[in-house]
């Protein structure tokens, strides 16, 4: 039995981290874990294929999967109840999930199919999904306010460092 751990994310004393477990020969899986201060570890997934974890605005937690060759995000509670889950069968990867301060729209990097990889902005609320087009491939995206993004962006052999007004574009 052999594990890596992926990512952890830190909230008012408690950490959830994804962890790579493979079992003998079987094939490997991330799962998300959770672990309050003075407390056991819990795993909150079973065969999930968790990618990347942050936490809600609530007692939630968002996490995205690749699972039946469909990538999700999932929204669960601190015991691992899914309260929902959005696919995108189109886009082929998701990457660096962050909320807007108001908690309403997940921004992220990934791509389509035979696609660079680009800025998605996804209205939790109407499951609207908005995709930002920008020359060069686009990662680590975060809200800098409700209005402004920033990220890192390829052109060429480099990699810029960015910021989009999304109020002008």
């Amino acid at each position: 039995r052999s594990s890596r751990l992926d990512s952890f994310a830190e909230k008012d004393g408690i950490t959830i981290f994804t962890q790579t477990v493979q079992n003998g020969g079987r094939l490997a899986r991330s799962e998300l874990f959770f672990k309050e201060k003075n407390s056991e570890i819990r795993q909150l997934t079973e065969n999930g294929s968790v990618l990347e974890a942050f936490f809600g605005k609530n007692d939630d937690i968002f996490f995205t999967s690749f699972r039946d060759g469909i990538n999700r995000i999932t929204r669960i509670d601190y015991s691992g109840k899914v309260l929902k889950e959005w696919e995108f069968p189109k886009i082929d990867s998701i990457y660096s999930l962050t909320f807007s301060q108001d908690g309403k729209i997940i921004v992220f990097s990934g791509n389509r199919f035979e696609s660079e990889k680009n800025i998605f902005l996804f209205d939790i609320e109407s499951g609207e999904i908005k995709e930002i087009d920008i020359p060069g491939e686009q990662y680590s995206v975060h809200f800098e306010n409700d209005k402004t993004l920033v990220f890192s962006s390829e052109k060429g052999a480099k990699i810029v460092p960015m910021r989009l007004d999304l109020s002008t574009n």
